[in-house]
Formats: C-alpha cells, structure tokens, sequence
C-alpha cells in the first residue's frame, strides 16, 4: 500500500506534464516589470546566519511538530538548542558558502490522508509532506531575507493576499468586494472567473522558476544554491510502521517546507501582467478575475473576459501550469447568456 501511494504522489506532475505544449517561455514582461520597480545595482544574497539567529529559530518552534525521516524530535531540538546553535550556524552558513543544500535534508516522509470517495481509490487521499526540522532553520533564514528583499523592491504584486504577513482570505474579499460595490455604485455590470491549476505546487517547472529568480536579482552563487535546493528531491510514504522505497521527485516546490510558499507566489507573481482587460485577485494558486463594464456594454464585459481568459490560458501553457477546468467557475453579478465564452473555456466548466 505505501509504495502505491508512492509511485501515485509522485508520478502525478509528470502524468500532466506529458499533456502539456512544449512552449518556449518569454519573461520581458517581468523583466520590464522589474527594472521598473528597482534599481539595477539590488542583487540579492543570502546572508550569513548567526548562532543567535539559530537559537531564536529552534526556540521558536512547535514542540509538537512531526519528525522528518531523521527522527530528530522538535521537543529535543529546543531542549538542546543552546548547546547545539553553534554547530548547527557553521554547518547553515557552510551551505551558504557552498551553494550546496545538504541531500539528507531533501527527502520527505509523506502521509496519506483521506479526502472522501472510494477508500480503495489512491486518487482519493491527498498527501501530506514532513521535512527535517533541521532543514527548516536554513529555510526561514533565507525565506526572511528574500521576502524581505523583495518587499522592499516593491516587487510583489499587490493583489496577491497569499503566504503574506498581514495577507488572508479575509484581505482577498474585502479588496474584491470593494471593487464590486464601487462598479454598482457606477452602474456597472461585473464579471467574473474564479480559475484554478491542476496540482499547481507539484506542477511548478525548476527552470522556469530559476529563470525569474534570475530575473528578480539573485546573484549567479545564489542561484546555484536554490538549484541545489530544488533539485534531486526524493520522498518515501509511511504507513504505520511500514514504508515505501524512496523515489524521485523531479518537479514542484517542496511540499511541507517554508520556503515553498514564497517560491510559489514569486512563480506566479507575473500572471497579472500578462492579462490586460480585466483586474487578477490572487490567493496563492486561487486566482480571480473580475471585468466591468457600463449595464448598456455588457458586449464589451463579454469581450474583455474572453480576451482575459485566453491571456491566462496562454500564460499557464507557457508556465507548465494546467487549468482545473472542474473547478474553474465563471459567476456573473447579472444573470446574462454568452455562448462566445462558453466556447472559449470548453467542456467541462461550470456555468
């Protein structure tokens, strides 16, 4: 049972990526955006940690938090840690120097959870990821420099309310919300999609993520550190006290890591500057996209959600990011028929 779950978690992004176009990708527009935004000469590093920097991580972190494949129990991490801070510093910063991410620290423990449907069914289990703890004192470290980089660039879409301090679901809403009230107060109609990608942080491509952090300033040692990050990543599921061989897991960001989440909306952070008729929310991989337009043009809504859709359908074959169409929904605040965007999205959509 557990090498069947194994083989089925991790052979999904290469079943998808065998559907997809090969599509040479263009960054100008995110190159553009970016020599925008800051200056030439800001070109990010990593850091150096400090053995404070690596008591504070261990301290802070949650005595009930599982163990990865080395065992290594949270609770005796922060029990040792101000023994053990110094060692841990030479061995992160040593990584740094390097540009090398230790391998032992690369492979996930996965566990199987129920979602619903037929028990029998691998398809039907959704699996969770645990790394090292170690491996999450590197990662927080340079998850706080890049994000800090990047924050200060003014780099991050602004409508982006996922994996973000002072960001939530509830940010996401009111921003949406306000547009919408604004546009009825203006006499006008709304449209909207709510669009969503198959397995998108198992379906992230390493080259064309390394390609934007090359974009957003990463120094050339940087990169290579991030490639070493990301590539060779392995995983094993365990099942009681049974497990599964290990296997590769050649594509998407590491589940279950802190970094991942960051990597992921830099990935996606330059979607909305490909789309041009219409406003892109964005909740990590959620993506909503809103159109208005005067009650007397509701023709024009209709042509600007169709443009808008085919700039996303467009910008996701480039990316090796796959549309859910079963879960990608048109909704509309006016109740009106378009057979020309029912043919634009496709079977398979909900109406």
């Amino acid at each position: 049972m557990a090498e069947a779950f194994n083989i089925h978690f991790s052979t999904i992004a290469d079943k998808l990526r065998n559907l997809l176009p090969d599509m040479l990708l263009s960054t100008t527009k995110l190159s553009n955006f970016v020599r925008s935004r800051k200056d030439a000469s800001a070109i990010f590093s990593i850091p150096s940690i400090t053995e404070r920097d690596v008591l504070s991580y261990l301290l802070k972190i949650d005595s009930n938090k599982s163990t990865g494949i080395d065992d290594i129990s949270s609770r005796m991490l922060k029990l040792a840690a101000p023994f053990i801070a110094p060692s841990v510093a030479k061995l992160i910063n040593h990584s740094f120097s390097s540009n090398v991410f230790p391998s032992r620290w690369k492979t996930a423990k996965v566990t199987p959870i129920y979602k619903g449907g037929d028990p029998a069914d691998v398809t039907n289990y959704r699996p969770i990821s645990v790394l090292p703890i170690l491996s999450k004192i590197a990662e927080r470290h340079v998850h706080n420099a890049l994000y800090s980089f990047l924050s200060e660039n003014d780099l991050i879409y602004t409508r982006q309310s996922g994996f973000r301090p002072r960001h939530s679901t509830e940010t996401a809403l009111i921003k949406i919300i306000d547009d919408l009230s604004f546009n009825l107060d203006n006499d006008c109609v709304s449209g909207m999609v709510l669009i969503d990608y198959r397995k998108a942080f198992d379906m992230i491509d390493h080259t064309v993520l390394l390609k934007k952090l090359e974009v957003y300033g990463l120094r050339t040692e940087t990169l290579q550190w991030f490639t070493s990050y990301l590539e060779n990543r392995r995983q094993l599921v365990k099942l009681g006290d049974k497990q599964s061989n290990v296997a590769n897991v050649p594509h998407g960001i590491p589940q279950g890591s802190i970094l991942g989440p960051l990597l992921f909306i830099i990935f996606i952070n330059d979607l909305p500057f490909h789309v041009n008729s219409s406003t892109i929310d964005l909740y990590a991989d959620d993506t909503t996209l809103t159109s208005s337009a005067h009650y007397s043009s509701v023709d024009r809504l209709e042509q600007n959600l169709n443009s808008s859709v085919a700039e996303i359908a467009e910008w996701a074959a480039f990316n090796k990011l796959p549309i859910n169409e079963s879960k990608t929904d048109p909704s509309y605040t006016h109740y009106w028929q378009t057979s020309t965007f029912k043919d634009q999205l496709g079977d398979g959509f909900n109406y």
